[in-house]
């Protein structure tokens, strides 16, 4: 009988004895891999604090970026937008079958002049908004135009009436370019700003 308590004891002995080391070591491993995953979040969670700053401070740059950008088109866009309105109009003066009044050559100088100024000083934005190569042709155009009223001007104060016959026909046909160019530019630069900041809307009937 003894010999089977014995037995009895060390078996439960035994049993006890795996189930503490058993409970000991999962709760061990528990805390173990509960530290982990603190440890895991933590840094997940300082991640997530960090990327997020940056995200904020990058929309905030953004945000006023765009907002100078946007400053900077209300100030100049309608400018430029008026000013090639007003150089199409004198254009169209001067070749009409009347005497050409010289204010009116010296304005259409003038107005050429400021807007080859305009449009250097806003080249940046207009290249951004691919609105620089058709507003820089047209310049070209109107520069040319002016050039050929220099040239006529000249032939006309020599009485070289042949010559400046020549200067007129060739005019006509800048202002048919002046006039084929100038809509496309009114297009786009009227796309990019509100339409109660165009500064066109005055001049379109003169």
């Amino acid at each position: 009988m003894d010999i089977v308590n014995n037995i009895v004891t060390v078996l439960l002995t035994s049993t006890i004895v795996s189930a503490a080391v058993s409970f000991v070591l999962k709760t061990w491993f528990e805390a173990r891999l509960k530290h982990h995953f603190e440890l895991e979040l933590e840094k997940l969670r300082h991640s997530y604090e960090v990327e997020l700053e940056r995200l904020k401070t990058q929309l905030a740059i953004m945000v006023e970026t765009t907002h100078e950008l946007t400053e900077r088109r209300l100030a100049t866009y309608p400018q430029i937008v008026e000013l090639v309105y007003r150089v199409r109009n004198i254009a169209r003066e001067i070749v009409a079958p009347t005497e050409t009044s010289p204010i009116l050559i010296d304005e259409f100088a003038a107005r050429t002049g400021e807007l080859e100024n305009n449009l250097y000083v806003c080249r940046m934005d207009l290249e951004r908004d691919e609105a620089f190569l058709p507003i820089h042709t047209f310049k070209n155009t109107a520069k040319t135009f002016n050039r050929l009223l220099e040239d006529r001007d000249h032939y006309q104060s020599h009485g070289e009436e042949d010559e400046a016959s020549r200067i007129s026909t060739e005019l006509r046909g800048l202002y048919a370019e002046i006039e084929k160019q100038h809509r496309p530019i009114i297009e786009s630069l009227s796309g990019i700003i509100p339409r109660e900041k165009e500064g066109y809307q005055d001049v379109q009937a003169t």
